[in-house]
């Protein structure tokens, strides 16, 4: 955007300055890190009322005009369970890896000798549509089971097993009055 800090103003004046008459789409991704900062989301909103702002978070915002679209899990195959010539592309995570690892690499496909693990993959990620697809875009670098390797020998985060999983949500936040772009 083109925004310096400036000694003599604060960058928040200088953030709505360069969108007050633009029409913008600002994307904040996994906002949930800088909760605080919502108040300065509002008021850039305030400020530019042709700006939209996308915010991933898994927490709410807490924002007048704030719209909640959760996400959940895609659909995963139990991977204790696979069975040669399982269709698991039914499964909505496996299919999401595929599609996106062969289009990262064309010569990738799903096949009985790969598909154990990328099911094991998809189940490691949780399902999360994010990580499946930050895993898939390194298919032309690596195969499933070596990405599946590389996991493996990252240390889980403290309590991840017996944590409860949260709901991931992608919050949509539209305009200051709540009301919804057509473009």
């Amino acid at each position: 955007m083109g925004v310096r800090e400036e000694p003599t103003r604060s960058i928040q004046a200088s953030l709505e300055d360069a969108v007050r008459d633009r029409r913008v789409l600002l994307v904040l991704d996994n906002f949930e890190q800088i909760l605080r900062a919502a108040p300065m989301v509002t008021d850039l909103l305030r400020a530019a009322p042709r700006l939209r702002v996308l915010v991933t978070s898994r927490a709410p915002l807490h924002v007048s005009g704030e719209h909640e679209l959760p996400v959940p899990p895609l659909g995963l195959p139990d991977p204790q369970q696979l069975h040669a010539g399982e269709e698991i592309t039914a499964f909505e995570a496996v299919d999401l890896f595929a599609q996106r690892a062969a289009a990262m690499d064309p010569e990738f496909a799903l096949t009985d000798q790969n598909a154990a693990a990328v099911a094991q993959l998809c189940a490691r990620l949780d399902g999360l549509p994010l990580a499946i697809e930050l895993a898939a875009s390194r298919a032309k670098l690596l195969s499933p089971s070596d990405m599946l390797d590389r996991l493996e020998l990252r240390p889980a985060r403290a309590g991840r097993a017996a944590a409860v999983r949260r709901p991931v949500h992608v919050r949509r936040r539209m305009d200051v009055g709540g009301r919804r772009s057509r473009g």
